[in-house]
């Protein structure tokens, strides 16, 4: 650029943080030095949060904004506006000769619609880095339970507000223990309130202070989505409206509902939820005579029940009941147990109108109840409730954290009959951070390729399995057989001969038995005088002949046997 008029003034652009709670937007395109400045009065932005500054300058004017604020606009003169040719370096965190250094981080900045990479241009020895692209993208410890991650300058929070748990992580369960007779009211919106939103749906036009479609923390600077955990969907129903300002009462969406909580107990019949309105519909969760869990709904004239489980949950044990509603499909999920869906029929009306209050424990309505829930309803729930959240109502949360002495409107919509002390129902507080799938070796990506044995081929592998076990068992009693074809069952101890038999043959055995006793050795002759003759004897029968003796082992007599038959 050249004339006389650039030697004494240079067009420029420039944003910056004058003070902790004014942001500028200076330049100077042909016409002098001018600036756009946007105040903030409730915060400073020097509060270790994240804020997004857009500037913008052509022909016609030039806007600054932060954040969600206004638009701060200046109409530019156009017989004074002259194009900005870049004959200088652009400087990121200082102004030129590095004045009014930058002590902070940046991200995500762009010049006419290109993305500036930062990192790559980032310096250790000129006192920056790289990685400064927040903490939530990929937290140590993610927000549970829905909790908002924000943003600081060198770390994160979670926001715990819209949850039914508090912590650090929300992962600190807030509940109750309710003895017998103890109830808990919450008032969800008084008569006069849900006449006027019941009229204002009749014309087609929202409450005057609500604002359609607006979801409640979106809008804070820094405002990341936290990890909602394993399985968790987000509703896909109408977000809730905004309050009106200064009321602090909760918003409703009558389209859907979304109820979660733990409990645990040991008693039944009881009511653990009972949502009421100023019309006959009702929500309601409660145990029967046998232990199991069933959701009842009342949608205009005809009313829906649901079995949520066929076993006993009246073990001690802790129980989490998750239900969502969007018009006429319903989600439940309870403990780990898959994810079931279901339709109503087009005979339900898709709306729980003028709803009226949130029980726990016990209802206590003073209006027309149900019969079948009234025979539920005595004595009351006795056990421990915990993280109970309907929609973006917690009541427990609300009675043991909202500090004291409660605002008249607080009071007045929270009441508590009984004893009723802090429990965390036996959860412990989850502190782990859940494993990323790179790093699970067990981890199966979606492409990976999955073979299912199916049909004729899991069919011939099975035979062929049990065609070589077959083949090996019948191998092994081959086996068995071959070693012990030669042994029998008992054994004798034969004595081996070391001489022949005289003659050829063996002695035959002596008649009565196998084994007769060895004859007396035969005396030496000597000549004696005759004696005188004697009687003779009486004839004597002659004995039976003996059997044949059966074959059967030698005699173990044999050696001695031999020995005499040599003598004589």
């Amino acid at each position: 650029m050249g004339g006389p008029y650039y030697q004494w003034c240079r067009p420029y652009v420039r944003v910056e943080l004058n003070t902790s709670r004014d942001v500028v937007f200076a330049f100077n395109v042909g016409n002098g030095d001018e600036n756009l400045t946007v105040h903030s009065e409730d915060f400073e932005f020097n509060d270790d949060e994240w804020h997004l500054v857009r500037a913008e300058i052509n022909v016609k004017q030039a806007r600054l904004r932060v954040d969600h604020r206004p638009w701060v606009v200046r109409p530019m003169p156009l017989q004074t506006y002259i194009w900005l040719e870049y004959d200088q370096p652009l400087y990121v965190g200082s102004a030129e000769f590095k004045r009014r250094p930058f002590v902070g981080c940046l991200r995500a900045m762009r010049l006419n619609g290109v993305t500036l990479n930062l990192e790559g241009r980032a310096n250790a020895s000129e006192g920056t880095s790289p990685n400064c692209t927040g903490r939530c993208a990929h937290p140590r410890f993610p927000c549970f339970h829905g909790g908002r991650c924000v943003e600081r300058y060198s770390y994160y929070t979670c926001d715990c507000d819209l949850t039914a748990f508090d912590g650090p992580y929300c992962n600190h369960d807030i509940g109750g223990f309710f003895e017998p007779g103890t109830w808990m009211r919450y008032n969800l919106q008084s008569a006069l309130r849900s006449a006027a939103q019941e009229f204002s749906h009749m014309l087609s036009r929202p409450v005057p202070g609500y604002e359609p479609g607006y979801i409640p923390g979106y809008d804070t600077p820094g405002y990341v989505p936290g990890y909602h955990g394993p399985g968790y969907r987000l509703p896909d129903y109408p977000q809730p409206g905004r309050p009106v300002p200064g009321y602090r009462g909760p918003v409703y969406n009558v389209t859907g509902e979304e109820v979660s909580f733990s409990f645990s107990t040991h008693s039944a019949p009881a009511v653990l939820l009972y949502v009421s309105s100023f019309v006959r519909d009702y929500m309601a969760v409660l145990i029967k005579e046998d232990g199991t869990l069933q959701l009842r709904y009342q949608l205009g004239t005809s009313p829906y029940v649901y079995q949520l489980t066929t076993r006993p949950v009246t073990d001690g044990q802790p129980h989490s009941v998750n239900i969502t509603r969007v018009y006429r499909s319903l989600s439940v999920q309870v403990d780990y147990f898959p994810l079931t869906e279901q339709k109503f029929s087009l005979l339900v009306d898709s709306q729980l109108d003028s709803p009226k209050a949130l029980y726990l424990g016990r209802v206590m309505e003073t209006g027309v109840i149900d019969p079948e829930i009234q025979r539920y309803n005595t004595p009351g729930f006795s056990g421990c409730l915990s993280g109970v959240r309907f929609n973006n109502v917690a009541p427990l949360k609300t009675h043991f954290r909202t500090p004291r002495p409660m605002t008249a409107e607080l009071a007045e919509a929270l009441r508590v009959q009984g004893d009723l002390s802090e429990s965390n129902c036996g959860a412990m507080p989850r502190l782990f951070a859940e494993v990323p799938p790179e790093l699970d070796p067990w981890y199966l990506p979606p492409d990976f390729p999955y073979y299912h044995d199916e049909g004729w081929v899991a069919i011939l592998l099975g035979f062929l399995v049990a065609f070589l076990l077959l083949g090996l068992i019948g191998m092994l009693v081959l086996f068995y057989l071959q070693n012990h074809r030669y042994k029998g069952s008992y054994h004798t101890n034969e004595p081996k001969a070391t001489h022949d038999y005289p003659g050829g043959k063996p002695p035959l055995p002596t008649s009565g038995s196998a084994q007769a006793p060895a004859p007396a050795p035969a005396p030496t002759q000597v000549p004696a005088p005759a004696p005188a003759p004697a009687p003779a004897p009486a004839p004597v029968p002659a004995p039976a002949p003996a059997p044949a003796p059966a074959p059967g082992p030698r005699d173990q007599n044999l050696p001695q046997i031999l020995e005499e038959s040599r003598s004589e």
